[in-house]
């Protein structure tokens, strides 16, 4: 061999090390999600409006699933069950209440086997781009850390979130960008369908010209009325009347229009230089969907209905065959193994909880149909089937007091909607389905907390698992909130908070789940003051029951957590005038937890994204 070849030699096996995936021939990947994305506003899932003429025309030209469910109904636990694959999984996400929510803790340690698909197709050989309309999707996190360049897009705060043109810009660069050598994934995470819904034109498009929608409506597509109602419940749309619902409606479809149109440009864009697609492979997804309007109810609350669970999936290219509209069951835990599958990238067994839904040929995997689908979080676990639907919260559970027990079953009609019915046999049937697909999950996820906390840290009453649950009444509670509403010998439950207002109360037993260790215990509350005695006032005094931080500690002592189980007894006089909202959970020895600096414009813009009030 000359001098000249073995250069030549060395020079491609240099190249094949630093570009392993270039070498095996796996395609490029877009992933597109469309945050707070219904499947059943898009043409082809039969809404009967023109919403989605690009994405219609381009899910024909692979697969679409068109019975796809979310796992969970929001943002933050939806993220982490796409990207594990997994039904259960510690926050992926820009930290929203690290010291207040069990999934956001920094001590919850994922499990040694899980992988996020991010992680996976680093080592695959895969340079990952990827721009973001979403405060929460941030480089330095645990999804984001992965990425070679991750962008977030910052609108103005009164805005809440930048637009589908700007991100598709954004992605069309970082797409020319990429390298010639090296196969890319490129993630587009869009939040226009999400409120703040800003009309790209003067009009909602859908509605009749004459219909007085600025009488009623902002140009942000929320309401000038029943403000009073919704700053006590932000999804609560029982005000409504049925022209109320077309408009608001209207403002969803336009917007979902609009993001049809600018994705349109970047599937031109992606064309250009694969005009088959045969070397790029195309995931379209929804974290949750949006409830507008059904049952009285706004946004993506934690209700379970098919509008906030029901949420498009649509694979193309690289080899997919076209054509395929799926209408078995899958969910989001699905999307990570069958990429994983399709890209033939390194996976140990018993990495994901979902299924692999293609073959490596591009056909449906032969094992893709399920009865049903599952749903987690930490304040539920569920199971939807062609007919039912149950939902299970925690034993013990204050929430719990809200819905009229622990189980709550729908019977479903074929669009839908449903019934809620009492069937024992059925219930006990459905809980052992979920006992056995959701249980080995949730305890692997529990098995994280085995880090000691290094500061102190709260445990929100609706977190709190009570013995006696029956202890609590639930007071659902709004803007008409009435004094003789809240009277009784008894503990209350008021929006997550715990109070005794008249007479006595038993001590509330309560167990929490921390990882193991002595704890100094104290309730966090928000004294109601005087005002609520004296007639007239009343309405002044309901503040300290609408906010949820506390405003001081009462101490209860110390207290050992042993296999994860931490119990105190809260005696009612800690509740006596006063609102308990958490407690607060000092490891022995830990110093006082410094305030962390406040970011006021990120503060601001999740407050106009509706995260926190």
């Amino acid at each position: 061999m000359t001098v000249r070849r073995r250069a030549a030699w060395l020079a491609l096996a240099l190249a094949a090390l630093a570009a392993p995936a270039a070498a095996s021939g796996r395609p490029s990947v877009v992933i597109i999600l469309m945050d707070t994305t219904r499947a059943d506003r898009f043409g082809s899932w039969g809404s009967g409006v023109d919403t989605t003429p690009v994405l219609d025309a381009f899910a024909a030209e692979g697969a679409q699933f068109l019975r796809h469910y979310a796992n969970s109904h929001a943002t933050r636990p939806s993220l982490p069950q796409i990207v594990s694959g997994r039904y259960f999984h510690p926050s992926i996400l820009r930290p929203f209440e690290p010291d207040s929510h069990p999934r956001d803790y920094p001590f919850l340690q994922p499990d040694p086997q899980a992988r996020l698909l991010t992680d996976l197709l680093r080592d695959a050989g895969y340079r990952l781009l990827g721009v973001t309309a979403h405060p929460w999707v941030d480089p330095a996190s645990a999804m984001g850390r992965a990425f070679h360049h991750l962008e977030y897009v910052e609108a103005p705060p009164k805005r809440g979130h930048a637009g589908a043109d700007v991100i598709v810009d954004r992605a069309i660069a970082l797409w020319e960008s990429r390298p010639a050598e090296q196969p890319t994934l490129l993630y587009v995470h869009l939040l226009d369908t999400h409120t703040p819904r800003w009309l790209p034109g003067d009009a909602p498009r859908f509605l009749a010209p004459e219909v007085p929608w600025q009488e009623r409506f902002g140009r942000d597509g929320e309401p000038r009325f029943g403000k009073e109602r919704r700053r006590w419940d932000f999804t609560d749309a029982r005000d409504f009347t049925p022209e109320d619902r077309r408009i608001y409606r209207a403002f969803y479809d336009s917007l979902l229009h609009y993001t049809d149109a600018q994705l349109g440009r970047l599937l031109a864009r992606l064309r250009q230089d694969d005009p088959t697609l045969a070397r790029t492979l195309v995931v379209i997804l929804a974290d949750h969907g949006e409830q507008l309007g059904e049952e009285g109810r706004l946004k993506h609350g934690d209700s379970l209905i098919d509008a906030v669970q029901h949420t498009p999936l649509i694979i193309v290219g690289a080899g997919v065959t076209p054509g395929q509209r799926v209408e078995t069951f899958t969910e989001n835990v699905d999307i990570a193994p069958t990429l994983a599958t399709f890209l033939a990238l390194d996976v140990p067994r018993g990495t994901f909880d979902g299924r692999n839904l293609l073959g490596r040929d591009g056909s449906l995997s032969p094992s893709i149909s399920r009865p049903a689908v599952y749903y987690a979080w930490s304040d539920y676990l569920a199971v939807r089937t062609d007919r039912w639907l149950l939902r299970v919260d925690p034993p013990g559970s204050p929430r719990s007091r809200c819905r009229g027990g622990e189980t709550t079953l729908w019977r479903l009609g074929p669009d839908g909607t449903r019934v809620s019915v009492r069937d024992d046999q059925r219930t006990r049937a459905l809980r052992t389905k979920i006992a056995r697909r959701l249980g080995p999950g949730a305890e692997r996820l529990e098995e994280g907390l085995r880090t000691q906390p290094a500061e102190p840290f709260f445990m929100p009453v609706e977190h709190w698992q009570v013995d006696k649950v029956e202890q609590i009444t639930c007071v659902p509670i709004d803007g008409g909130v009435r004094p003789e509403d809240l009277a009784g010998s008894r503990w209350l439950l008021v929006r997550d908070g715990l109070l005794v207002l008249h007479g006595q109360a038993d001590p509330l037993t309560v167990t929490v789940t921390v990882p193991d260790g002595i704890y100094e215990v104290a309730a966090g509350v928000r004294p109601l003051g005087w005002l609520w005695r004296v007639p007239g006032l009343f309405d002044r005094a309901t503040e300290a029951l609408r906010d949820d931080d506390a405003e001081r500690f009462v101490a209860l002592g110390e207290a050992v957590a042993s296999g994860r189980r931490l119990r105190v007894t809260v005696p009612p006089s800690v509740g006596d005038a006063q609102r308990i909202v958490n407690l607060r959970l000092t490891p022995r020895g830990a110093p006082e937890k410094a305030a962390p600096a406040v970011d006021r414009e990120h503060e601001e813009r999740l407050r106009t994204l509706g995260y926190i009030e």
